[in-house]
């Protein structure tokens, strides 16, 4: 009938693979639910008091057991580059830590600079841009217009019209040293989005 497809077998392995990218949590951040969680009609029951949590919450792991989504359990934010690094020069480059730059998420940023920011430990803080093709920077103290919120689910507004400019997974946030250090949102053009 022919020569077997010598491709068939490694096709094969990396199917399931595949299925399982599909069911990850959102920002790909979750944490190991405890292990007297079980479900009961599709609702995840764990921890001490037990809490509910929806199937959005929630996955199985291969092998016995299940995880968080911690996007789902509690508000996120992006922040670019990782912990203790910033924008110099236009790339994330580790601080020095004699300038004592310390990460927090801004509430409300206007032409004049941050105006308030959240206490810390209100978010989950993710580490990483977000996958899209083409980013632009948010600069109010360029245009006024830029000015913005980030709301307590981690929504980027924009201030005077509170119109949506990113969801929590369409933008990161970072420290510019060209901006004093600032931090200003990274967006994803909608247009260049990957999927």
């Amino acid at each position: 009938m022919g020569r077997p497809l010598p491709w068939l077998p490694v096709l094969l392995v990396l199917l399931p693979a595949a299925a399982f990218a599909d069911e990850q949590c959102p920002m790909n951040v979750s944490r190991p639910a405890p292990e007297n969680a079980y479900l009961v009609d599709d609702v995840l029951w764990a921890g001490e008091p037990k809490k509910a949590y929806p199937a959005a919450a929630y996955r199985s792991v291969q092998g016995g057991g299940y995880v968080l989504c911690t996007c789902e359990t509690g508000a996120c934010v992006r922040k670019c580059c990782p912990q203790n690094w910033a924008y110099v020069e236009g790339k994330c480059s580790e601080l020095n830590a004699s300038l004592d730059v310390k990460f927090e998420v801004p509430e409300f940023v206007n032409e004049n600079g941050t105006v308030s920011t959240y206490e810390t430990g209100h978010f989950h803080i993710v580490y990483g841009k977000p996958k899209c093709a083409d980013k632009y920077r948010i600069m109010p103290s360029l245009r006024k217009t830029d000015s913005f919120r980030i709301t307590k689910t981690g929504w980027l507004l924009q201030d005077e019209s509170g119109a949506t400019i990113a969801r929590p997974d369409e933008f990161c946030l970072d420290s510019f040293s060209t901006e004093n250090f600032q931090k200003l949102p990274v967006v994803c053009s909608r247009e260049f989005m990957e999927n």
